[in-house]
């Protein structure tokens, strides 16, 4: 079967904001990796660097080593779309770890370009980092057996699980020398998104030191703007109970507060 090997580098960790930077392939046939490309792929290259609309977060370019330098004078991902697309038209079986999070952005690069998707609908999909969890499961009862060293005697009861996730985070610590690592860098170390959101949920975040909303007709724009131009939709979301309290709340002081006061507020 021909299978490719997918890998993105981009400009962050938010898929729906995220832009492509590179975009690796390695061609596969028979299981084993192949140094030559095939016919079907002549012609067309196995990595591609793209020039987004902005400039690279230097966060990004810590991860990946692509700075905006590097690719002033590279294509854009629409100007590469083609090649691309022909050099995954072929492919029965991609394949990438936590690879959601690529095609979600492969996805929404395409959508913003108004072109066709790149992945082929009746390609087989294979996550390796959820093949991984599959054959070594991370329920807490295998991770108290690899990180505590005992079996979990007790398992569902709520205090014996609360007990048990202390014993293994302290084990994971040990094991991966994060004892003297704050508990913010290892909220940041398991989820680095997470550092963005505006209390539980991901509804409100922060971008550019602003509180955004990330959902709906007016995802990206900032509380404050829409409380000075489109107050009725803070409005139906403060009225709407299926959002969450934390959410309305935002809405609500963004619509009664002044800029600044609310700034104030949110920062406490």
């Amino acid at each position: 079967m021909n299978v490719i090997y997918l890998d993105t580098e981009t400009t962050g960790l938010d898929p729906k904001t995220a832009q492509i930077v590179e975009l690796g392939l390695v061609y596969s046939f028979n299981d084993a990796v192949s140094d030559e490309v095939p016919e079907a792929f002549r012609g067309v290259a196995s990595a591609w660097r793209c020039r987004p609309s902005g400039e690279i977060p230097e966060a990004a370019t810590a991860i990946h080593g692509i700075s905006d330098a590097d690719v002033a004078h590279v294509g854009t991902f629409a100007e590469h779309h083609a090649a691309m697309m022909r050099a995954l038209e072929c492919a029965e079986v991609i394949v990438g770890y936590n690879l959601e999070y690529d095609l979600q952005v492969i996805t929404n690069e395409c959508a913003r370009a108004s072109l066709p998707d790149l992945i082929p609908r009746a390609a087989l999909i294979l996550d390796v980092f959820k093949l991984w969890k599959v054959l070594e499961p991370r329920r807490l009862q295998d991770a108290h057996q690899r990180f505590v060293g005992v079996p979990l005697d007790g398992a569902h009861s709520a205090v014996v699980d609360a007990m048990a996730v202390r014993s293994v985070l302290q084990g994971m610590r040990k094991q991966h020398s994060l004892q003297d690592d704050a508990w913010r860098v290892l909220a940041t170390l398991a989820d680095p998104q997470r550092a963005l959101f505006f209390g539980p949920t991901a509804h409100i975040q922060w971008k550019e030191g602003l509180l955004c909303l990330t959902f709906g007709k007016h995802a990206g724009k900032s509380l404050t703007i829409l409380a000075t131009v489109e107050r009725s939709y803070l409005r139906w979301i403060v009225e709407n109970d299926s959002f969450p309290n934390h959410v309305q709340d935002a809405c609500r002081r963004a619509m009664v507060l002044s800029a600044t006061e609310f700034m104030a507020w949110a920062r406490k």
